[in-house]
C-alpha cells in the first residue's frame, strides 16, 4: 500500500511520460504545421498543465480501483424467518432469522447486527441480538421444531473472526420486540429488514420475507444479551 509521500513522485513520472509521448508529438506537429496558432513558450506550458491533469486523473482512477478491491462486499441470504409471542400476556415478540452472510470482497467482520420491522408504515427496532444460555427449541404450528444453540449465533460467528474473501458465515440471530404482538408481525405487508456494518463501517440493509408464525415462547429467562466482542483491525493489502 502506497504512502502519501510517494504520490508526488508518481504524479511527476506520469506527467513526464505524457509530455515525452503523445504531447511531444502534438507539440512538434503544431510547431511545424501551424506555429501561428500558439507560441512555443505558451504551447509548452499548456502541455505541462495538460500532462499533470491527465496524470492526476490516471493516478486517482488506479488508486480508487485498488481501494474498491480492498473493501468488503457483503450480502445476506436467509432461509428461515419466524416469530413467536412472548412476555406477559404475549405482548412481546421474538423474531428468529437463520441463514448466512457472504463476502466477495476483502475479509471483514460483521458488526452491529440489527433487525427492523415495518408494520403499516410504522418502524419497530428490535433489541440487540439475544443468545440462549445453552439451547432453546422453537415449535411451529405444523409440528416442526428448530433448536437454536449458543454456538449457532450469527453475531458471535461474524465477530469472532473475519469472513474471508469468497467465504460466508452462517447461523441464526434472535431479536426481541417489546410491545409488538405476534399477530401484528405475521400480518400481510410486514417488511423485515436486517442491518449490519462491515469492518470499514459501511452499512448494509437487506429486506427479508415476512416471518412465519410459531407457538408462544414465554420463558425469556433462557435468553441473554451477548457480551461485547472487540476485534482488531484487519490489515489492508
Amino acid at each position: 500500500m502506497r504512502t502519501w509521500i510517494q504520490y508526488p513522485g508518481l504524479l511527476l513520472l506520469r506527467a513526464v511520460a505524457i509530455m515525452t509521448g503523445i504531447l511531444a508529438v502534438l507539440r512538434e506537429a503544431l510547431s511545424i504545421f501551424a506555429p501561428e496558432l500558439a507560441p512555443a513558450r505558451s504551447l509548452f506550458w499548456n502541455c505541462v498543465i495538460i500532462a499533470f491533469i491527465v496524470s492526476a486523473s490516471i493516478l486517482w482512477y488506479q488508486e480508487h480501483k485498488k481501494a474498491k478491491k480492498r473493501e468488503p462486499i457483503l450480502r445476506a441470504k436467509f432461509n428461515v424467518v419466524s416469530s413467536a409471542p412472548t412476555g406477559d400476556h404475549n405482548t412481546d415478540s421474538l423474531v428468529l432469522i437463520t441463514g448466512a452472510i457472504f463476502n466477495t470482497g476483502a475479509p471483514s467482520i460483521v458488526d452491529g447486527l440489527g433487525l427492523e420491522l415495518t408494520i403499516k408504515d410504522k418502524v419497530f427496532i428490535g433489541e440487540r441480538p439475544l443468545l440462549p444460555t445453552d439451547r432453546i427449541t422453537f415449535h411451529s404450528d405444523d409440528g416442526a421444531a428448530f433448536v437454536f444453540k449458543t454456538e449457532d449465533s450469527l453475531p458471535k460467528r461474524c465477530l469472532s473472526q473475519p469472513i474471508p474473501t469468497g467465504g460466508c458465515a452462517g447461523g441464526g440471530a434472535l431479536f426481541l420486540f417489546r410491545k409488538v404482538q405476534n399477530g401484528e408481525i405475521s400480518g400481510p405487508g410486514t417488511i423485515v429488514t436486517l442491518t449490519f456494518k462491515d469492518v470499514v463501517d459501511k452499512e448494509y440493509r437487506f429486506t427479508i420475507n415476512a416471518p412465519t408464525v410459531g407457538r408462544p415462547f414465554p420463558d425469556v429467562t433462557k435468553l441473554q444479551k451477548p457480551e461485547d466482542h472487540k476485534s482488531s483491525a484487519i490489515p489492508q493489502t
